[in-house]
């Protein structure tokens, strides 16, 4: 039921926006992945466009009979057959956005590098290592705490956030939120994403500013999701996994996947303060629309 739950609505948003941005698809990706934080069980992992596993080969809804000739003839019919066949929510990468606003805030309070009572002041953007970055409201956010800054979604504080963090610090974190790293999902494809951050030596300033709210970096979706997971069940980093037993043709069970915790990523209490923050996003801040 998840999972169908999760195919139906991704097909809805493409058919909703088909044509919009330019002709065809109404995004060339979309993914979605819903896990049990407790235990990372995934509940669902869907992506869009799809294919049927009886017809592989059929990608008549994506392409018109003429763009599909001129691929058979040109040689890259494989490359449109790969695209569609790879799973977007664990081979590729995207740049995460402000969904990471929450670990570079979980890791501050967790190193001690602030306490949550802090304020700062937005101007709608801050100049660093000679360039303008630009909160998301051009206006300013004006003088907003730390749990505002998650619920208004500002880039400017996060800046400043990450600045009492540290480069060191930041990178460090980065790692114990398993980015760069493989999960180890038990699926087959897994992207490997460690030329994709920066490390202590590779990052200046202006690196740190815009990786504190999720730019000029790169993550999978599961890679995203699992740390995610942490960060609101107390802290404990699961192993994914899409099996959670396996049975023989009698339908006896053979193994058993027990929830692996492969590590503490912040303190139980600093957790307790992300979901705060986090329920904030959706009762006073950017996610209002999203409230259940």
């Amino acid at each position: 039921n998840v999972q169908s739950i999760a195919e139906k609505y991704l097909k809805e948003f493409n058919d909703a926006h088909v044509n919009e941005a330019r002709e065809g698809l109404g995004a060339n990706n979309l993914g979605c992945i819903i896990m049990n934080v407790n235990n990372g069980d995934i509940l669902a992992m869907a992506s869009y466009p799809n294919y049927n596993l009886n017809d592989p080969k059929n990608i008549s809804a994506y392409y018109t009979e003429d763009q599909i000739k001129q691929m058979e003839s040109d040689g890259t019919i494989q490359d449109a057959y790969n695209a569609l066949w790879k799973n977007f929510c664990i081979s590729d990468t995207y740049e995460p956005g402000s969904t990471m606003k929450p670990f570079t805030v979980a890791a501050a309070l967790d190193s001690g590098a602030i306490t949550g009572n802090e304020t700062y002041d937005c101007e709608g953007y801050r100049e660093i290592g000679g360039y303008k970055i630009h909160c998301h409201n051009r206006y300013g956010d004006g003088v907003i705490t730390v749990k505002q800054a998650i619920e208004k979604s500002c880039n400017v504080a996060l800046t400043y956030i990450a600045d009492a963090l540290g480069t060191s610090g930041f990178c460090k974190y980065q790692h114990t939120f398993n980015f760069g790293l493989k999960t180890n999902v038990d699926l087959a494809g897994e992207a490997k994403t460690d030329n994709l951050i920066y490390t202590a030596a590779s990052m200046g300033d202006t690196e740190r500013a815009t990786n504190s709210f999720g730019q000029s970096f790169n993550a999978t979706m599961i890679q995203m999701i699992t740390g995610y997971c942490s960060l609101i069940n107390g802290g404990n980093y699961y192993e994914p996994h899409m099996v959670s037993k396996i049975l023989n043709a009698d339908g006896s069970v053979v193994k058993t996947i027990e929830p692996r915790v492969l590590k503490q990523t912040i303190s139980s209490e600093v957790s307790a303060t992300i979901r705060d923050y986090c329920n904030g996003v959706v009762t006073e801040g950017t996610g209002k629309t999203a409230r259940p």
